[in-house]
């Protein structure tokens, strides 16, 4: 299980998913910046430094609900929400025993069917971090 740490994205920060990989955050301002409010609104990991975001949003006019998700989202990066996630996934894939044939049945109790969170029935690619023992969307 690949686990890495969640940090903010800065404007030379460079893509290392989706369609955009490889690219630069002003690259992809330039060339398709409704990927960037998407991004907000759709990745649970994905935000902004806070003078990075307000640079973008002096360029292109983000959808409320991006800009709320931003606010939301470097709101737990300050609280240590993220990091309180990571330690609890470390903790369960060290857990894990790699000799037993895998469970494919997609249920675990905290976190409902194949990760999405039993209170309010999204995953964190939709912004609940259910993972942690609260429903945060």
């Amino acid at each position: 299980m690949k686990i890495q740490a969640v940090e903010p994205y800065l404007l030379h920060s460079t893509f290392d998913f989706g369609k955009h990989r490889g690219k630069t955050i002003m690259d992809v301002l330039q060339d398709e910046p409704s990927y960037l409010s998407w991004c907000l609104r759709t990745l649970w990991f994905f935000l902004f430094e806070e003078e990075t975001f307000e640079v973008l949003r002096k360029k292109y006019r983000f959808s409320t609900k991006a800009v709320n998700s931003q606010e939301k989202k470097i709101k737990y990066y300050h609280e240590g929400v993220y990091e309180k996630l990571l330690a609890k996934l470390y903790e369960q894939a060290e857990q894990e025993d790699f000799g037993e044939e895998e469970d494919n049945s997609g249920y675990a109790p905290e976190y409902g069917y194949n990760g999405y969170c039993g209170a309010c029935g999204a995953g964190p690619r939709d912004g609940c971090l259910s993972s942690t023992g609260e429903c945060y969307r």
